[in-house]
């Protein structure tokens, strides 16, 4: 194969591959331009569309995250801190006497029965108008079953829940 015959081969070879990679190119253009399109209709949601909620599928969109950087401390008060909170008066204004009526245990009528000596207090500061403070002492009182000496506390009402209030 002479030189000249060896050059005519190279070109032709040559304008070949130009026109391959041309129609790849083109090819190449048109996929990103579909993968964009197919993008586009995979992330619309109930949100940024008029689809309805039940299209969403069953995966969540992940929620907006705070901008706030951990500290690394523990979650709640940190050791050291002195607490701040309603503490019990010694004369509450009204008292409210709770007795059980019977036994949680064997369920036996407790309402003759006399009440042990200890209770337990809550108190609940309510301001009624013209404003003034008043507490109100809700007690617990226990009493000893007869029947079966178990000991059963009566139960605070549900709006009484802590100590102090």
């Amino acid at each position: 194969m002479t030189s000249d015959e060896k050059i005519n081969q190279l070109e032709t070879e040559n304008a070949l591959l130009r026109e391959q990679l041309a129609s790849q190119t083109t090819l190449n253009v048109q996929l990103v331009e579909r993968i964009q399109a197919l993008e586009a209709r995979l992330s619309q949601d109930s949100h940024n569309s008029s689809k309805p909620p039940s299209s969403d599928g069953f995966m969540r969109s992940p929620k907006n995250r705070s901008l706030r950087k951990a500290s690394g401390k523990k979650v709640g008060g940190q050791s050291g801190h002195q607490g701040r909170a309603l503490k019990q008066v010694e004369a509450p204004d009204e008292i409210i006497e709770h007795f059980a009526q019977e036994c949680e245990l064997c369920q036996h009528d407790l309402t003759t029965s006399p009440a042990l000596a200890d209770f337990e207090p809550r108190q609940v500061f309510e301001l009624p108008l013209p404003l003034r403070l008043d507490v109100i002492e809700h007690r617990s009182h226990a009493t000893k079953c007869p029947q079966c000496q178990h000991v059963t506390k009566a139960a605070f009402p549900e709006l009484v829940s802590n100590w102090v209030q």
